[in-house]
């Protein structure tokens, strides 16, 4: 089977598309629409998948959970109506509501690493969780000689400045070369160093000298986010994990 077209890669502002049926199919008994192109987030990155409907006629389905495996999107939820048949046109739309929420969390935590990339901390990025349920950061590092309370407050401060000043948030696709020569984007992802020459890499910048490979969806402007508060900053076994929350 094609793999999809995953359209928020390019704008992760679109919230429908239109989308051809490849196929139906049933897994561990929950029901999943394959599309040649999707507008719908898998889970993945940390990040929440969409939910929403795709629409053909008198039938809708709705999307309750998103995955992706070998390139290929599927949505799984309900049908209520006919099921749909390949070939078939459909309307997807997505619930923007849980998106912007989704996008914004996401979005906190890239700025985080802006904000430790700006107070020099060269921890390295490991596992990241975005979910609105206790979303938090984690690096390989440690907090000896460190004033925890001092880069609570710091993380705070410059959150709420770019907050209130605006930031820019833009993408872009680059090659692996491009990547092995950006000694900031490596310290990122060392995992990139392992992929195909040809691999096609997206590019998240905030602001002008902050980027991170990066295919999850993202607000358009820090603005988008509000303040963000430092729940808990704690290191175990030479990793550091801060915790956050926005408003919602």
């Amino acid at each position: 089977m094609q793999q999809t077209k995953r359209l928020y890669l390019n704008n992760f502002t679109l919230k429908n598309c239109t989308a051809r049926v490849l196929d139906v199919i049933h897994e561990n008994d929950r029901t999943a629409v394959v599309l040649d192109q999707s507008v719908f987030y898998p889970q993945g990155g940390g990040q929440p998948c969409d939910h929403g409907t795709i629409v053909a006629g008198q039938t809708t389905f709705n999307v309750q959970d998103v995955r992706m495996a070998d390139g290929i999107v599927k949505h799984f939820g309900v049908f209520n109506g006919a099921p749909f048949t390949a070939g078939q046109e459909v309307t997807c739309t997505i619930d923007l509501t849980r998106r912007l929420l989704n996008s914004r969390y996401h979005a906190a935590g890239h700025v985080l690493d802006k904000v430790l990339f700006e107070l020099g901390y060269n921890w390295e990025p490991g596992k990241s969780y975005h979910f609105p349920q206790g979303p938090y950061v984690e690096y390989t590092g440690n907090l000896t000689n460190v004033d925890v309370e001092k880069l609570k407050n710091d993380i705070e401060r410059l959150s709420a400045q770019w907050a209130n000043t605006g930031m820019l948030v833009s993408s872009k696709i680059v090659d692996k070369k491009t990547v092995l020569a950006d000694e900031q984007l490596m310290r990122r992802c060392q995992f990139l160093a392992n992929v195909p020459d040809d691999t096609i890499i997206y590019i998240i910048s905030y602001g002008d000298n902050f980027s991170s490979p990066c295919s999850g969806t993202h607000v358009t402007n820090v603005s988008e986010i509000g303040p963000i508060t430092i729940r808990k900053i704690k290191a175990s076994d030479s990793i550091v994990r801060i915790s956050y929350d926005i408003a919602h």
